[in-house]
């Protein structure tokens, strides 16, 4: 068995006690001891004077579903030894026997080649239990499931298909997904009705894991938002997690204090509830994201289709322009698909519609088709 002394860093154990200066003796795969103590003679001693020495970081946000599989090294380079997918209502699993479906649905967050797609939980995770880079646990995302059972339609299902996500997300969760995400400001599951998250959120409930979600909206919607998860939460009982909680664009930035005190609220209710954050001021997402996710009905090929037809290419560009939260100016190019347009990358959707001379909606709506 292997003995290693970290010697003379600054310890930060994730307690919430103060940094201090300790020695940490490990011994094979445990921590033995904290603090000053004699390195044993057969000890490998790493000299820490200088730096902080803290437990690996958990990423408990990622998409990061297919990168995991391939033994990365780039999140361990950065202290993560741990790390949550299947986030905002996407994982890789269950496909439907026709993976583009689910390939169509989640491949602009996944950044994958076409050749994915894990028919349960339990293969999945047995596949990422063989990275070596960090240990990886997935929730179940509600738009996959949808998209499983009942590809790209919109709109409430019925029961004999609920039925059959409960089933299926139950047996996820016996399969060691660590709970249930949803997307709820993308299609399909932004159409999905109260009712049927309920429903999903009472299976989360009973096997003691944790409901994550992508909310309806985080601008002009983030009050209602935060009240129709917190609902779900008082009503099912399931443990609560509201992902990258945020308050978007200048005129909602108000809206932050009152949504935090509706959370602190249930909190002192006793209910389950917590959030993260990201530590910067960008977000990161797909760009048919700024479109209405009714245009999405049918998959991608469905948008196209209502992107060709005249009407309702118009009735699309005004709700996209109507519900714009940040800003044109605010909306950079991070990545484009198509060779020809890949020199548009770094700017934004206001300078491209400048130097195209083009209304800013309609770059969009030029750079999806």
């Amino acid at each position: 068995m292997s003995t290693i002394v970290l010697k003379g860093g600054t310890v930060i154990d994730g307690t919430g006690s103060p940094p201090r200066p300790s020695d940490v003796l490990i011994s094979g795969s445990t921590i033995e001891m904290v603090g000053v103590l004699k390195a044993p003679v057969d000890a490998r001693v790493i000299e820490c004077r200088g730096l902080a020495v803290a437990p690996g970081f958990i990423d408990s946000h990622s998409h990061s579903d297919l990168q995991v599989l391939e033994n990365r090294p780039e999140k361990v380079a950065q202290g993560v030894t741990a790390e949550v997918v299947g986030n905002c209502g996407f994982s890789p699993f269950p496909a439907p026997r026709d993976r583009r479906l689910l390939y169509d649905f989640a491949n602009g967050l996944f950044c994958g080649d076409t050749d994915w797609g894990w028919r349960s939980a339990g293969a999945y995770l047995e596949q990422a239990a063989r990275s070596t880079a960090t240990t990886v646990f997935s929730l179940v995302g509600h738009g996959s499931l949808r998209i499983a059972r009942v590809g790209h339609q919109l709109g409430e299902v019925t029961e004999r298909d609920l039925d059959w996500m409960e089933h299926k997300l139950s047996e996820s969760l016996e399969e060691g997904a660590c709970g249930f995400s949803t997307g709820l400001m993308y299609s399909p599951g932004a159409s999905a009705p109260f009712a049927e998250l309920e429903r999903l959120c009472r299976v989360v409930a009973r096997h003691g894991k944790t409901y994550a979600t992508h909310m309806r909206g985080y601008g002009d919607l983030l009050i209602e938002a935060v009240e129709e998860q917190l609902q779900l939460a008082r009503r099912t009982g399931c443990r609560l997690q509201i992902s990258h909680f945020q308050a978007v664009g200048p005129r909602n930035w108000n809206k932050q204090a009152a949504a935090l005190e509706k959370i602190e609220k249930a909190v002192a209710e006793d209910l389950d509830v917590g959030f993260d954050c990201y530590p910067y001021i960008a977000g990161s997402t797909v760009l048919t994201q700024l479109l209405p996710q009714w245009s999405l009905e049918g998959g991608i090929k469905g948008l196209l289709a209502r992107l060709a037809d005249g009407a309702e290419r118009n009735r699309i560009a005004a709700k996209t322009e109507a519900s714009l939260e940040q800003g044109w100016q605010n909306i950079l190019i991070a990545s484009l698909e198509t060779p020809a347009n890949r020199g548009l990358i770094g700017q934004t959707i206001a300078t491209i519609a400048t130097s195209r001379g083009h209304e800013p909606v309609e770059v969009v709506l030029e750079l999806i088709q």
